[in-house]
């Protein structure tokens, strides 16, 4: 049976201390945009701060009876603690780094083992993976085929764990993966998953602390339980339409310790990054089966970014933008 549009879990899993991001009661839903709640709220302050205190200084400079005509050097001195400040509050709201956008409109770089700036293999090679020219535009199309089922690969690559098929691209340590998917027609109704977005999650000494994984199977969006194995069901985001691209997101909150699940920029779920500082790769790959199956996945439009830990304020600062501003508030009162 097709889950309900606005189907999310309601209970913990595996993955961590789950928070579904709305209830069925008919709140709105939260949508966690690419730049996220805190950085608006922190651009917001910051912005309010700084605007009071440029106005403080501007009326201390304008009628204080010693500097606002006089010592030019003093009001240059003013005048350069006041953009020092300025660049320190906003430090901490840096836009993220790309670290790789890839719009395989051109073949992809490939390589068979562990290469920089090249998709290499990841348990077996899919039979392509290269840019060909759908619904208009270049795309990556990720084809597997029934030669390469259980039976057709050799026998070290014999198990199921080979049916996932795809290649691996290195990031150093991304906090934000993207890509386009197509979600074929042919998918609804159909037994078995295909496949979808991976990462490698790695901790503060290098090792790895998670697998976060989107896909889509079963008629809805899945993430996976890297914590206890096993699958969790997302359901489908608002306006979800098979023969379509959609956009799937993971992110990561280093600072909460929290993965975010997103399809087209709704997030789906949010669970617990087991101390992931890093996504170090990120693999694509479609799912073959033992009897073996021909199908191409299409993918477009892939993003890899790292977002900025926010650069704290130095200690004695917040003394300073008292006095400052104590300094305007009294040239206010005495004019």
């Amino acid at each position: 049976m097709k889950p309900s549009t606005g189907y999310r879990p309601t209970t913990a899993h595996g993955i961590g201390p789950v928070i579904p991001l709305y209830a069925e009661s008919g709140i709105s839903r939260r949508r966690d945009g690419r730049k996220g709640e805190a950085r608006r709220c922190w651009r917001e302050a910051s912005s309010r701060v700084l605007t009071r205190f440029v106005s403080n200084i501007r009326h201390f400079l304008s009628v204080d009876p010693e500097l606002g005509n006089g010592n030019l050097l003093t009001r240059m001195e003013m005048l350069k603690t006041l953009l020092t400040l300025a660049c320190l509050a906003h430090a901490g709201i840096a836009g993220a780094t790309v670290i790789t956008s890839q719009d395989f409109s051109t073949d992809p770089v490939l390589a068979e083992s562990q290469t920089a700036g090249a998709w290499y293999t990841d348990r077996y090679a899919p039979a392509a993976f290269e840019s060909q020219e759908f619904i208009g535009d270049g795309r990556l199309a990720v084809t597997i085929s029934a030669d390469d089922s259980a039976a057709g690969r050799p026998a070290y690559a014999a198990g199921a764990f080979y049916n996932t098929q795809g290649r691996k691209f290195d990031l150093g340590a991304a906090t934000t993966v993207s890509i386009d998917f197509y979600i074929d027609p042919s998918f609804e109704n159909a037994a078995g998953r295909f496949g979808g977005i991976w990462g490698t999650g790695i901790d503060a000494g290098g090792a790895v602390s998670a697998y976060p994984i989107l896909e889509f199977f079963d008629n809805q969006f899945m993430a996976f339980d890297f914590l206890n194995g096993g699958w969790i069901g997302l359901g489908l985001p608002t306006g979800f339409a098979y023969g379509e691209f959609v956009t799937l997101s993971i992110s990561l909150n280093t600072h909460t310790d929290q993965f975010t699940y997103s399809v087209s920029d709704e997030a789906l779920l949010t669970g617990a990054a087991n101390g992931t500082v890093g996504l170090a790769d990120v693999i694509l790959q479609n799912v073959n089966t033992d009897a073996g199956v021909d199908r191409t996945l299409y993918f477009d439009n892939f993003v890899a970014t790292l977002e900025p830990a926010p650069v704290p304020l130095p200690a004695g600062l917040p003394l300073v933008l008292t006095g400052l501003g104590a300094l305007g508030l009294a040239a206010r009162r005495r004019r």
